[in-house]
């Protein structure tokens, strides 16, 4: 477990922008994750719901952290 929380705390580090919308999309394997900022918009994929919602409240826990600073 500790390397998916590694990859996790990677990916937020990795995503600092300023986003405008968050779209979840459910597929025929899983959930697609499309993160749209004003320049740049990038999609991440996962096979259960519980870890898409994990990454979307982890995802705005951060952006809100960023904004506090």
């Amino acid at each position: 477990m500790a390397p998916l929380l590694w990859y996790g705390k990677f990916i937020m580090e990795n995503l600092d922008f300023n986003f405008e919308s968050i779209e979840v999309r459910r597929v025929a394997n899983g959930y697609v994750i499309q993160v749209n900022g004003e320049d740049n918009t990038q999609e991440f994929v996962y096979d259960t719901s519980r870890k898409t919602l994990k990454f979307v409240r982890t995802f705005l826990e951060h952006s809100k952290a960023q904004v506090a600073e």
